[in-house]
């Protein structure tokens, strides 16, 4: 005796969606388990984010005599990596600079709950203007024209400017709290011979990390 089971077409399209759903999500899982494994597989890299570039506060701006940043722009460029630009408005002549470093570190990028790190200065900011291989490079060697002593009465261009993050790390390392914290930096220029204040730089950095 032969038993004959009847199956309705619509049974017949319920079991093969069914197979067909189980078939995707297995293949998901499938996937979802390649990419946890490549990304445990993935080192973590330190990187420098530059969160803000600029004048140190209002009293440097295009609305006084002092020299000044304007319309600077911070672009993200890929995997952390910022680049900035715009210009410097220089007012006078300079034959040299002398500097007066201030560095803060913050539990935030908003500056608050601050804390002195350190200071220091420079009698001879000139020559930081054109050493090559420092975490500064970067950021001097983006101007056009090239900013060097004496430095003219110009406005000068700001094109890719950033931060030497691998020379930055590297001077950091011996920082207690350097990957945990906002670093907020204030260079204050003044001329060489009359000790005028005549412009100021401040940057908020941030130490981050991010696979590769």
């Amino acid at each position: 005796m032969r038993l004959v089971v009847l199956i309705s077409r619509q049974d017949v399209k319920h079991i093969v969606f069914s197979r067909f759903d189980r078939m995707k999500s297995f293949a998901i899982f499938v996937i979802a388990v390649i990419l946890e494994v490549s990304c445990s597989k993935r080192t973590m890299k330190d990187i420098v984010r530059t969160l803000k570039f600029g004048n140190c506060d209002e009293s440097f701006s295009e609305k006084t005599e002092k020299s000044h940043f304007e319309n600077i722009t911070i672009t993200n460029v890929g995997k952390g990596f910022n680049v900035f630009n715009g210009q410097f408005v220089h007012k006078r002549e300079v034959e040299g600079i002398y500097a007066l470093y201030t560095t803060y570190r913050c539990e935030s990028p908003t500056q608050d709950n601050c804390e002195l790190a350190f200071n220091d200065k420079h009698d001879d900011y000139c020559d930081i203007l054109v050493r090559p291989g420092e975490y500064w490079s970067p950021l001097w060697g983006a101007f056009h024209p090239k900013a060097k002593c004496p430095l003219l009465k110009n406005t000068y261009h700001i094109t890719n400017g950033t931060i030497g993050a691998e020379k930055l790390l590297a001077f950091g390392k011996g920082i207690p709290n350097f990957r945990n914290s906002y670093w907020v930096t204030k260079t204050h220029m003044y001329t060489n011979d009359t000790k005028e204040n005549f412009a100021c730089m401040s940057m908020t950095l941030q130490i981050a990390q991010i696979r590769v």
